[in-house]
């Protein structure tokens, strides 16, 4: 019997120890085998079910290395170099597997020199390639952590640096120190460079300590800490190991280096790579398109490949590419110094991967694409991809949002659907994010146009249309409605940007044009400007802004050029005027709806500044400001329940002259900016002033109490081009053509707004001649009258368009308007162009008509709102009205030339004032309403339980349940999908018993899930049956979900395409939804039943539109332990315990 024991415990070691693949069977070793190569640049082929173990360095280089069979790589120091290798038809390059990690040193040297053409197998020079059917496996050691943070501030001159956590790093290894000081991507030779700082582990004091040459610069390594409600924000310097036992460079010799020619790690179509510890420098090859040094190449769905625990740095051309391929892991990699953007999502059409936990510092300006100009360490195309806990480190940006109106380049082909108008896709997943020491941080915005990476402002409006899409007669015909049209069809589903912070950034921390964007418990420290949101409907909410922390930078004042804070002598933001104010939260060009609450502003004052000893100048500071140009910020902005902590200036109105600025309107909702509920907070511009009014001169501004003129938005455009001659370049004189001037005719209080140039272009006249179409906007007092001169100061325009919006039942505006006597007009309103009602004198203006006075040589027009449209805006009721008139003139023989003295015109004094902008909050914790019987009370975004994973004894149990069939409990975990995570659980299961899948779910928060996904695969990573999506019973598109009550579902195997035979290894969940929210599972259970209970509809489409996620997110484990070390820990076991029967 005790041989039976030993002989079944070695058995049990052998088995185990040939999960390596160097240890299987049947392998011929490199140096016994005939087809090695004989001499240098030899071709060596591998051919199918050959399995060569390469136990020795090969004596030669080779020039390609082709592998139809197996190679795999023994553990044990080895070299080897080649101009190609790539696995194909079915072949598989091993260096260790998932369960067995190479520890022995593995250098691989890429070889080559630029090439003018790519080669026929589409993988060009110096490269490790894998083609379709065939897989690469590279699996270094287990480096932990790959990245940490400083534990505590270090100085310049220090050469002992404490770590947060205890790391595996050795002497001798390189790691990266990350800035924490604003930096000049643009290589401005009057700044230092870089202050990121590479060095070599000179001694290890203790486990959480390293020892380097003396740093350059001072690095940050503490939290802000303090404020009101004790706030901690982790602006500590991150730290990254850049050294791996397995290492993949270009050799730059010859004209290599100078080319930055280097070497390139290549996916195609049908390929699957997983790499893992291995240490990639000198790759990437500069300026070829598809040669950068990991490279997912038109690969499709590949959720059983990733990138992990890599080092890549000092590149030639990017860092991760992801193209054309969709559901891979990038996973704790650490990049650094890289030329263009670093991790890069190609042309659009790449969906659902998992960017986690990586670190990017350094993007260094490149050429091969326009926008490598302003390179950015995560570039972004399509906004489904998920990015959770990375890092972002200098660069023009941090995370650029770029999305093409569809894919471009190989995916412009890409059927018509509506998945691919990128600019109405749902947001993906962004949580944790943080960005600093760059340009901007995290940017939506300047989206691409075109595939040599030109880019224009455009806006992001994320949609749902599920429900519209049935009212269509194909979903395709989507595609050929007006941006207008798309948006009002869909169901805004809106982008959350999640506990993420930036820091030290020169230009924005948060921005973001568009509609429906969400910053929650956002955190902006050290910024020039905090968040800035060019559009509509955004929200800010549970939101911390730090206008200057303790961390003073690196000031070097002596060769500084410009100005710089005296008192502390701290840097400041680079390639900003010394007049440009810092700011905290800014509303910008026709922000609408916006929502600032519950948020917090500390450290904001206006500072003395010295330049080389000079001393003298002023920066002024601001906790809420505003950017605007030709169009109006509205006053249907809310703000409420805000604190104000050590702030000078809790508004300021930059360039307080600016004709936009003077008209600017914020209403202090509550009170909490200025102390008066409903408050007006205006520009000093006249016009949108009363004489109830108190000014503020330190905040630019005014302030009139609540029950004063209401102000609505007014914005005024003509409607065909004019032709102007002039100087572009000299745009006051083009302004003094095409300035609209805006005269208050009771008082005769005036603005001058400057025109938005729609489009401007030099004809082939001799004469400077450009065509140019115009919109103007600010902020009117309604129930009032004005005089409009548009166009230029002698002639009126032939057509035009003018709106207010924002006005409740009973509100108006008058405009009068010169054309010359004999002049006739159509006038419409409404979306479907109503004539509007002509009438025969001034007095007899009502609801929306004109009237023309042809002694007098005006045309009146008479805007008026009749009902209230309540537009729920993240479920708060505000008034959503806009009131507009279209009008075309005919004057005599075409010319509208007008003489017109404003001063004779006479208007009558406004109506009694009308507006009431106090709000008031009803119970804690159930959101915000007007104070008013209109409307009720929603709360904007309803926070979510976040735990982690447990797990208990009951896993892969069998339970017997009363009634209709059995159930064999796989597992009983309690466990959460958040944000549309995978939720694996992973064990072998026999289904043969049983019929169906069974498990739990529930809503934790938020919308629900619209679909459940489930995948299967066996041990050999392969999918069992097909992916299965299941309708949901916890959705819902209208708002958070109340009902947290755990769902049974239940799936037969023939909808997974499971059989009797079907022997499973890994199981998959997850959700698809389009709103943020918080699903848990439960029970998973294989069970059997004599009726069908089917979860999802009959009419379930056979092809999901949709591919989910197939790999855990940092932080959500699965309930059992990582699999190597499963294995390590049993080889252990059953070795001590054949032994001890030995001995006994």
């Amino acid at each position: 019997m005790k041989f039976l024991v030993v002989l079944f415990s070695l058995c049990l070691v052998v088995l185990i120890s040939a999960d390596c693949p160097h240890k299987r069977s049947g392998l011929t070793k490199w140096s016994e085998w005939s087809g090695r190569p004989k001499a240098v640049a030899a071709d060596v082929n591998i051919p199918a079910n050959s399995k060569i173990l390469l136990d020795v360095s090969p004596d030669f280089p080779m020039n390609q290395l082709k592998v139809s069979g197996e190679l795999i790589f023994d553990d044990t120091p080895l070299s080897i170099s080649f101009e190609r290798m790539y696995a194909i038809d079915g072949g598989h390059i091993w260096i260790g597997s998932e369960d067995c990690r190479v520890k022995s040193q593995i250098n691989i040297t890429l070889l080559g020199q630029r090439q003018p053409t790519f080669d026929p197998d589409g993988a060009g020079t110096k490269c490790i390639g894998c083609f379709v059917n065939s897989q690469i496996d590279i699996h270094g050691e287990d480096r932990n952590p790959t990245w940490t943070q400083l534990d505590g501030t270090v100085l310049k001159g220090a050469t002992d640096i404490v770590l947060e956590d205890d790391v595996d790093w050795r002497v001798g290894e390189t790691i990266i120190i990350a800035t924490t000081d604003f930096e000049d991507f643009n290589e401005d030779p009057n700044y230092p460079p870089s202050q990121s700082e590479k060095r070599v582990i000179l001694a290890r004091p203790n486990s959480k300590t390293v020892t380097v040459d003396p740093l350059n610069y001072m690095h940050w390594g503490d939290f802000w800490e303090g404020g009101k409600h004790n706030e901690k924000i982790d602006i500590r310097a991150e730290v990254g190991l850049l050294t791996r036992n397995i290492v993949i460079k270009g050799d730059i010799s010859g004209t290599a280096g100078d080319d930055h020619w280097g070497g390139h790690v290549m996916v195609h179509e049908g390929g699957e790579l997983r790499i893992e510890g291995v240490e990639l420098f000198f790759v990437g090859q500069k300026d070829q398109l598809g040669r950068y040094p990991i490279h997912f190449h038109v690969a499709g769905q590949r959720p059983l490949s990733y990138v992990k625990k890599n080092a890549i740095h000092d590149t030639f051309q990017r860092c991760v590419t992801m193209h054309g391929t969709s559901d891979v892991l990038i996973e704790e990699n650490v990049a650094f110094n890289s030329s263009g953007h670093c991790y890069f999502v190609e042309d659009g059409n790449e969906q659902y991967n998992v960017f986690n936990k990586n670190l990017g510092i350094t993007a260094r300006k490149h050429t091969l694409l326009k926008s490598d100009s302003q390179p950015a360490i995560f570039w972004i195309t399509n906004p489904s991809n998920h990015y959770y806990f990375n890092h972002a480190v200098g660069g023009a940006f941090g995370f650029w949002y770029s999305m093409p109106y569809t894919p471009l380049g190989s995916a412009a082909t890409l059927p018509d659907k509506q998945e691919w108008l990128l600019r109405y896709t749902p947001f993906g997943d962004f949580v944790g994010n943080v960005a600093h020491s760059t340009g901007s941080g995290i940017f939506i915005d300047q989206m691409l146009t075109n595939a040599d990476g030109s880019t224009a402002l455009a806006s992001y409006n994320p949609r749902n249309w599920s429900q519209a899409l049935p009212l269509l007669d194909k979903p395709s015909d989507l595609l050929s409605l007006s941006d207008y049209e798309k948006q009002s069809l869909g169901k805004p589903s809106p982008a959350v940007i999640r506990d993420c912070i930036t820091f030290k950034c020169s230009d924005n921390g948060f921005w973001g044009r568009g509609d429906y964007i969400m910053v929650i418990r956002g955190k902006s420290l050290d910024n020039m400007n905090g968040a800035t949101f060019p559009g509509s409907n955004s929200v800010v909410q549970n939101s911390v802004f730090v206008g200057e922390t303790d961390n003073v930078g690196n000031p070097q004042c002596e060769t500084c050029p410009s100005w710089i804070p005296l008192d502390p002598l701290r840097k400041r933001p680079i390639t900003w005027e010394q007049s440009r104010p810092i700011l905290g939260y800014r509303s910008y060009d026709a922000g609408g709806g916006d929502i600032l609450i519950d948020s917090v502003f500390y450290s904001y004052h206006d500072v003395v500044l010295q330049s080389n000893g000079n001393i003298g100048k002023v920066r002024k500071a601001g906790a809420i400001g505003a950017l605007t140009g030709p169009n109006v910020i509205a006053p249907i902005n809310l703000h409420f329940r805000l604190e104000f902590y050590d702030v000078e200036n809790r508004i300021f109105y930059y360039n307080s002259t600016s004709d936009a600025i003077m008209g600017v309107t914020f209403i202090d909702n509550d009170g909490s900016i200025t102390g008066k509920c409903g408050a007006s907070i205006i520009g000093t511009g006249s016009i949108v002033r009363s004489e109830d009014c108190t000014p503020y001169p330190a905040w630019n501004a005014y302030v009139c109490d609540n029950n004063d003129q209401a102000r609505r938005s007014f914005s005024f455009s003509d409607r065909s081009s004019r032709v102007v001659y002039g100087d572009k370049t000299d745009r006051d004189g083009l302004r003094d053509l095409t300035d609209l001037y805006i005269y208050r005719l009771y008082d005769k209080a005036t603005l001058r707004v400057e025109g938005d140039f729609d489009d401007y272009y030099s004809s082939s006249d001799p004469d400077p001649q450009y065509a140019v179409k115009f919109s103007y906007g600010t902020n009117l007092i309604v129930n009032t009258e004005y005089l409009l001169i548009a166009g230029n100061k002698s002639e009126s325009l032939s057509s035009f368009y003018v709106s207010v919006s924002g006005m409740p039942e009973g509100e108006f505006v008058r405009f009068a308007i010169p054309y010359p006597s004999g002049t006739t007009f159509k006038v419409t309103y409404d979306y479907n162009n109503k004539n509007a009602t002509e009438v025969n004198s001034k007095s007899q203006l009502t609801g929306n008509s004109f009237f023309y006075d042809s002694g007098a040589g005006l045309l009146w027009l008479h805007i008026e709102s009749f009902y209230v449209a309540w537009a729920w805006r993240y479920y708060i009721p505000v008034v959503d009205a806009t009131a507009f008139l279209n009008v075309v003139a005919e004057c005599p023989g075409g010319n509208c030339k007008r003489t017109v003295n404003p001063a004779s015109i006479t208007g009558a004094s406004p109506v009694a004032p009308t507006a009431n902008n106090c709000y008031r909050e009803t119970d804690a914790g159930k959101g915000i309403r007007k104070y008013s019987s209109k409307g009720p009370s929603y709360p904007i975004y309803n926070e979510g339980w976040v735990g982690n994973w447990t797990t208990d004894d009951s896993c892969n149990s069998t339970t017997e349940t009363a009634g209709d069939g059995t159930t064999s409990l796989l597992c009983s975990f309690s466990s959460y999908s958040q944000f549309g995570a995978t939720l694996p659980w992973k064990h072998f299961v026999d289904p043969s018993p049983y019929t169906h899948l069974e498990f739990k779910v529930k809503v934790g928060d938020g919308f629900g899930a619209e679909k459940i996904s489930v995948f299967a695969y066996n041990t050999n990573w392969t999918m069992v049956g097909k992916p299965l999506y299941v309708d949901s019973p916890l959705y819902s598109n209208e708002g958070p979900i109340d009902d947290t009550a755990w769902k049974t579902i239940r799936v037969p195997f023939e909808d997974l395409g499971w059989d009797k035979a079907t022997q499973i290894y890994r199981i998959h969940f997850s959700k698809s939804t389009y709103g943020p929210a918080f699903i848990y599972f439960d029970s998973i259970s294989l069970a059997t039943y004599s009726v069908q209970l089917v979860a999802h509809s009959e009419d379930y489409p056979p092809t999901p539109k949709e591919p989910t996620l197939s790999k855990p997110v940092d932080g959500y484990e699965p309930p059992v332990g990582d699999s190597s070390a499963s294995v390590v820990m049993i080889s252990i076991w059953a070795f001590f315990f054949a032994m001890v029967l030995v001995v006994f």
